[in-house]
């Protein structure tokens, strides 16, 4: 996978940090402690360059939500862009953070979309920057509004 190295550092860095944020949460609590973690992908060839941010927020065992747009700052998201993307421990680093590969060919696509067919490059050979931009505590409310998925309605830093 292209972006396998950037995937299993953002698991590592929520595996040691999830067990600090459960401890704090009560099953009965309306408000839990969650981790999230900014991810800024960048792709460039040939003059053209592309950059999106990936924000995550992982809770529980293990609940994920992901954000994928231009936007720098988490508190300038709505809730509703944060997309349930995993409810389970068995499967929270592949379908929970899926988006960064699906996001980096998006970005490889985009910055050939004006290249001559025949100058462009399969994206393993695309020049790309990804960087762990944020990684802290939030506390963060949500709501079941599907069998099996959750919507965000509260997201705020830890104090």
């Amino acid at each position: 996978m292209v972006n396998s190295e950037l995937e299993i550092s953002l698991a590592n860095v929520v595996r040691g940090m999830l067990p600090y944020a459960n401890v704090r949460n009560s099953y009965y609590s309306k408000e839990k402690k969650a981790v999230y973690v900014k991810i800024q992908l960048e792709c460039e060839h040939m003059d053209n360059c592309e950059r999106k941010f990936l924000h995550f927020i992982f809770t529980g065992n293990v609940c994920v939500w992901c954000a994928v747009n231009r936007e720098y700052f988490l508190d300038r998201i709505p809730y509703d862009e944060f997309r349930n993307t995993s409810n389970h421990d068995s499967c929270w680093t592949s379908d929970g953070v899926g988006d960064i590969f699906h996001t980096y060919i998006e970005l490889c696509e985009y910055v050939q979309k004006d290249v001559p067919e025949e100058k462009q490059v399969a994206p393993v050979n695309i020049k790309t920057f990804n960087f762990i931009k944020d990684v802290k505590f939030v506390n963060i409310k949500y709501e079941k509004y599907d069998d099996y998925k959750f919507k965000l309605t509260k997201i705020k830093e830890d104090e």
